[in-house]
């Protein structure tokens, strides 16, 4: 899963950050630092943006489950189409968009918090962090 666009400026490897799922497997490359991204308030996941002028370049290492979660939250249902990771099955994000036959990701994917990190083969800070809601 990759999204690219149109720029003026080429993007060079010095610029790519690279991250790993806990399993040890390239879970995403991107061009920007992970606390630079914006955040969820629902769950705190990251938000990598598909679309617009502040399009993001990246490549998340991930397949799409082919069916949905549904949940229920205060504004009503959210369909989520969970990311996992192609070696462990690891759930690295997901997307609110059906994008299983689209040739475009929906605006945004959502990456969760402590799902991939920066040290090949080390468990992701935050990787145990328990929201509030879910204790």
């Amino acid at each position: 899963m990759s999204s690219r666009a149109d720029v003026s400026a080429p993007i060079t490897t010095s610029d790519l950050k690279v991250f790993y799922c806990a399993c040890g497997e390239l879970g995403l490359v991107i061009n920007r630092s992970l606390a630079s991204l914006a955040r969820r308030p629902v769950d705190n996941a990251m938000i990598l943006r598909n679309t617009g002028k502040d399009k993001m370049y990246y490549k998340l290492n991930a397949l799409l489950d082919r069916e949905p979660i549904v949940y229920k939250r205060p504004d009503g249902l959210e369909k989520q189409w969970r990311l996992r990771c192609q070696r462990c099955d690891l759930q690295l994000g997901y997307e609110t968009s059906d994008a299983r036959e689209a040739s475009t990701r929906g605006p945004y994917t959502y990456l969760l918090h402590g799902s991939v990190t920066e040290t090949q083969n080390a468990v992701p800070i935050g990787a145990y962090d328990i929201p509030a809601h879910l204790t």
